[in-house]
């Protein structure tokens, strides 16, 4: 048997309030179907027996119970009973059966994991009920007011601000961090960095990443390039929670370069060609205003099961909401599930604000055509695809439908037709629910008997909901290329470059976009001796160094009979005699600069050769060369 404290505890309330005796209220009947306002901000509520003794056979009570108004309650709950089928307590947020349900046919030999339930008001209606049969110790349940000492926080970056549209901008790797103040720590408990509770979200158009941690006041991890909503919830040492403003983020998208080129062979001293282009990547976020959640859920048999389905939207832009009870066309789910008066189904948005879709109705009949298996306690549905039936489609919308499913229900043991229904609740329920963030579809299960499958969720908002925007990056005029004898210094898309080294010669080409963040791309030009021309096949001059201060060297297999440097303005400037195979020019009173250098050549006398290669007919070639 689980005891109960039997102790009355007294606690000082600083904010409001002087001290206050805790209260003891007994479920009874001279409690039931009562209101009872606390004075104070502390109680202990039991079922009939009170701290010492057992509750009683056939006993059906409700209270509902009021802290002072403007705080939310905190409970905390023990529970010893002869089973959740049979003796058990249902917890309601509100004053009266049809708020939130906090905790269904709670009963049995129950350790509850968490014990204790943060409730957003500051009332709960406690529904009580036992059996013929047996009886045990009961129930012991703490009530107090959830006092908070006020605090802000905020989210801020070291990424540049738009303050006309509100939002951050910047490249991957900006870092986040929160601004927070506690203006009353130590009022009545201490505040700090590391006894408070960071949740981050960071939502994107294809997910939801969390990062939760105690005293995680920064965001470290780098952000994919993309348009991003951060939201931060932190939660202090007494459990008080405060969510700041969603911040916007647009990460830099890198560019392509496709159509960026440069000569891939080129010889010592010609040109190489550089030529840049920028080629901007558009992030658009899905405009598409469906969104599904494809896992398969198992409802295992047991009692007091909850569970949370939830689909993230990241679609939408800053701000936005569900304006009218027509933005959302409609709330779909695709389950099978015998005994459908045993489920609740609720679909909760990122705000908290909750619209109850089914609540345990039809008696009997079932979601699809389930496999019946009402063994107590037994997880057939996960066992094998023997205990997994056939789902049905039910869409929950606000018109165009059959009516409630309460008043559709079929016989025992038959299925509810697919199709569209009316939800318990309006639809009206959800306006000025945030769009973006975590829509969840809860769902409760009351009984130890039958199991179901669910196998898709699914949220389909209107048509007429505008997407976010998208965003693209521009490139401006900050362009450039660097490398190895550029000819042209500065800013500029395209260059011209005539390599001074040969082997493999790399160029890069780099652009800064309008957040500014730069990129870039690298080609590689391989450069070869200088080169051959094509009427003397096979042989080869070269023409080095190349860039030259003073000696330049010029070498043939073929005779070189004479050369001539030429400026770029077309003008001899050196003329030299050779009659060998190497030639050596001095040029360093040459001003720097490109020049040309042309060789004449003379093919050797042959014995058989004709009158013009007796004659000492031959070629001219040009190869280019810089003067340093």
């Amino acid at each position: 048997m689980i005891s109960k404290r039997t102790c009355i505890m007294l606690i000082s309330i600083l904010m409001g309030f002087s001290a206050f005796s805790q209260e003891i209220i007994l479920m009874n009947s001279l409690t039931n179907d009562s209101t009872i306002n606390l004075t104070g901000c502390s109680a202990l509520l039991y079922d009939s027996g009170g701290p010492d003794g057992n509750y009683s056979n056939n006993e059906n009570y409700m209270v509902t119970i009021c802290i002072p108004d403007g705080y939310p309650m905190l409970i905390s709950v023990t529970i010893n009973t002869e089973g959740s089928s049979y003796d058990y307590l249902t917890i309601y947020e509100g004053t009266s059966t049809s708020g939130t349900p906090i905790a269904y046919r709670l009963g049995g030999s129950l350790v509850l994991d968490p014990n204790s339930f943060l409730l957003s008001t500051s009332c709960a209606t406690f529904v009580w009920h036992s059996d013929e049969s047996a009886n045990r110790s009961g129930f012991e349940i703490e009530i107090n007011c959830q006092i908070c000492q006020d605090y802000t926080v905020a989210i801020v970056s070291d990424a540049q601000y738009d303050d006309d549209d509100n939002y951050y901008f910047g490249c991957s790797g900006a870092s986040f961090s929160a601004q927070i103040d506690f203006p009353h720590n130590n009022e009545t408990y201490e505040q700090t960095i590391e006894n408070t509770s960071f949740l981050w979200y960071v939502f994107d158009n294809k997910s939801i990443q969390s990062y939760e941690g105690m005293g995680l006041d920064e965001l470290t991890d780098s952000l994919d390039p993309g348009a991003y909503a951060i939201r931060l919830t932190t939660t202090d040492a007494n459990r008080c929670t405060v969510v700041s403003e969603d911040v916007y983020f647009n990460i830099s998208v890198p560019p392509t370069f496709v159509g960026t080129t440069a000569s891939s062979d080129v010889y010592l001293g010609t040109e190489v060609s550089l030529i840049g282009v920028v080629n901007p990547i558009e992030s658009r976020p899905s405009e598409i205003h469906d969104v599904y959640n494809n896992e398969q859920i198992c409802l295992v048999d047991n009692t007091y099961l909850e569970w949370s389905i939830c689909l993230s939207v990241t679609d939408f832009t800053q701000g936005q909401s569900i304006q009218s009870e027509t933005d959302i066309e409609s709330i779909g789910m695709q389950i099978e599930h015998s005994w459908m008066g045993e489920l609740d189904i609720i679909i909760q948005c990122p705000n908290g604000q909750s619209m109850t879709l089914f609540n345990r109705s039809c008696v009997g009949g079932y979601f699809g055509e389930p496999i019946d298996y009402d063994e107590v306690g037994v997880n057939s549905s996960c066992d094998g695809p023997e205990w997994v039936g056939i789902g049905y489609d039910y869409y929950w919308t606000p018109e165009n439908n059959n009516g409630l499913m309460s008043a559709n229900c079929p016989g025992t043991s038959i299925p509810l037709p697919a199709g569209n229904y009316q939800p318990v609740d309006s639809f009206s329920n959800l306006i000025g629910c945030p769009l973006n963030g975590e829509w969840c579809i809860l769902i409760w299960d009351e009984l130890d008997i039958d199991d179901g499958t669910v196998f898709r969720t699914e949220i389909h908002f209107s048509d007429n909901i505008t997407p976010a925007p998208s965003f693209q990056n521009t490139f401006g005029n900050e362009m450039w290329w660097e490398g190895d004898a550029l000819q042209y210094e500065g800013m500029g898309a395209n260059n011209i470059a005539i390599p001074t080294t040969l082997g493999q010669v790399e160029y890069t080409f780099s652009a800064t976009d309008n957040f500014g963040c730069t990129y870039d791309t690298t080609l590689y030009v391989n450069v070869l001796p200088a080169g051959i021309n094509d009427e003397i096949s096979g042989d080869e001059i070269l023409v080095f160094p190349n860039p030259v201060n003073d000696m330049l060297t010029i070498t043939s297999s073929e005779v070189i009979s004479e050369i001539e440097i030429v400026n770029d303005r077309g003008q001899i400037v050196r003329r030299m005699d050779v009659n060998g195979n190497t030639a050596v020019c001095n040029v360093s009173e040459l001003a720097s600069g490109v020049y040309v250098v042309r060789i004449y050549t003379i093919r050797p006398f042959t014995s058989t050769g004709s009158v013009s290669e007796a004659h000492g007919a031959g070629s001219v070639i040009e190869r280019k060369f810089v003067k340093e």
